[in-house]
């Protein structure tokens, strides 16, 4: 694939000179606009080593607002990144709405130098597809991700190792790093080729630069990405985002079969015994996790009033507080709000062998959401698949994942908003929020149902509990978490 590429490309000094003002000029201007626009951009620079990579970053900053860009320079994770999911890192330092990242390195080259061994052939395809994955997820969502490559030859590389040899201030670039050697040049080159190949996509697509002269190197990258950006600051000009109003009837007849809520019921003596046999087992089995370095996530949605808290407090009762962390999820804050609506969950996943029990999570982007006009009908349809894809790469990265659907029917969650509002101990339990959702019981009902068949895997099954039965459905929760951690590390 290279060999297309013209390596004796170059721009003179007195073209330039004349070129490079103008081209900074509508850089600036258009990172303006992008910041008015609430556009997310984001910038990936990867190449060769001593490509001049970091050559073209400085000329481009220079044309840039500080204020309104991150700079990332990738390197070798740290511990508390080492114990995250691969894209974790990367997933943090995405930019809120109208900011720009610039990746000096990325993703792409850390996959290369993390996970693949030239002697194996090749990127792994998993982490391909999860890298793909990860940048039409941002682009859906709005951003702006402009990719450069900057290539040189093998003896391009030669001459320049040679001459920071010469220099003993700049030695730093080349001691002790392996990377530059070049026999390594011809074993990584089918390697960049392939990456590149299955990573070039029509929403995120790579520019790659013959970067011999480094005039024509940042003319050529500038150049890519002021094209980047003024065409999607002109898509974005010509989008309307309207607020969608909520339904106001069930989308859909559909209906799952859901267990009956009421034919599910434990004694008093059958709750006491259940509760502490398997209590005892989550205590010992957390242990285990920590040991296979395995980590466990437990999400639990259901109906208001259908007994989450009750059912997560006789979990982490039985855990210990150093490895479990309980996220109680509501309406995004304003940061989180100005993130991919996945951001705030990535972020919260647990470490290895480590314990995360979300209390609601990110289904409110098909349920709350939907109902309250928050996300469009394109939005929710591409939801569907990237929480599917989330969940996977949670999977795969080795996580235990757990989903319950906590199922009451309608009478029963009346008898208990009724309980609520006459015990002044728990009063604060029920809100006007609560009344109104309940107002809304058929076209939840429909949307829930719909998110269950939609999103109930493989990787990720849904479990639902008869919770009418308070007693019942924390037992039913203690011993899926049990039998499923259990066969987890088997």
């Amino acid at each position: 694939m290279f060999e297309q590429y013209d390596l004796t490309r170059k721009v003179s000094d007195e073209d330039y000179k004349q070129i490079l003002p103008d081209l900074a000029e509508r850089f600036g201007r258009l990172q303006r606009e992008a910041r008015d626009l609430d556009l997310p951009v984001i910038i990936v620079a990867d190449g060769w080593n001593l490509s001049g990579i970091s050559t073209m970053l400085h000329q481009f900053v220079l044309a840039l607002d500080p204020r309104l860009y991150t700079y990332h320079a990738a390197s070798a994770p740290n511990r508390e990144e080492e114990e995250r999911p691969f894209l974790w890192r990367f997933w943090l330092r995405t930019p809120t709405a109208g900011r720009m990242a610039i990746f000096d390195r990325s993703w792409y080259s850390r996959m290369v130098a993390e996970q693949v061994r030239p002697e194996d052939g090749g990127a792994p395809e998993r982490s391909l597809h999860e890298i793909v994955r990860f940048e039409r997820h941002l682009t859906d969502a709005g951003a702006v991700v402009v990719k450069l490559f900057l290539h040189i030859s093998r003896d391009e590389q030669a001459r320049r190792i040679e001459r920071i040899k010469k220099q003993p201030a700049a030695a730093f670039l080349i001691d002790g790093h392996e990377d530059v050697r070049l026999e390594h040049y011809d074993l990584y080159l089918p390697i960049f080729e392939e990456v590149i190949a299955k990573t070039d996509t029509p929403n995120a697509p790579w520019t790659v630069i013959e970067a011999h002269d480094r005039n024509f190197t940042v003319v050529r990258g500038m150049s890519a990405v002021v094209h980047a950006l003024e065409h999607a600051i002109r898509e974005r000009r010509t989008t309307v985002v309207p607020r969608y109003p909520a339904p106001l009837q069930p989308p859909s007849e559909k209906r799952l079969r859901l267990p009956d809520p009421s034919k599910h019921s434990l004694s008093k003596d059958e709750y006491q015994e259940a509760l502490k046999r398997y209590g005892e087992r989550i205590t010992e089995l957390q242990y285990s996790l920590y040991r296979e370095r395995l980590p466990l996530i437990v999400v639990y949605e259901g109906w208001d009033a259908a007994g989450k808290g009750g059912a997560i407090m006789r979990l982490t009762r039985r855990l210990n507080p150093r490895i479990c962390q309980v996220e109680p999820v509501g309406p995004p804050n304003e940061d989180e709000s100005r993130h991919h609506y996945l951001w705030r969950f990535w972020r919260d996943l647990p470490k290895k062998g480590h314990v995360a029990v979300f209390d609601r999570s990110w289904y409110g982007r098909v349920l709350v959401e939907r109902v309250e006009g928050l996300s469009s009908p394109a939005e929710v349809g591409r939801a569907y698949g990237e929480i599917n894809e989330f969940e996977e790469a949670v999977v795969d990265w080795g996580a235990v994942l757990v989903k319950f659907w906590l199922h009451i029917d309608r009478e029963e969650q009346l008898r208990r908003f009724i309980d609520r509002e006459e015990d002044r101990e728990r009063q604060w339990k029920i809100t006007p929020e609560d009344w109104r959702n309940r107002s809304r019981w058929d076209i939840y009902a429909a949307l829930v149902a719909e998110m269950l068949e939609r999103t109930d895997t493989k990787a990720a099954p849904w479990t639902v509990i008869s919770s009418n039965d308070k007693r019942y459905a924390r037992v039913e929760g203690l011993q899926t978490i049990v039998e499923r951690v259990e066969r987890a590390l088997r």
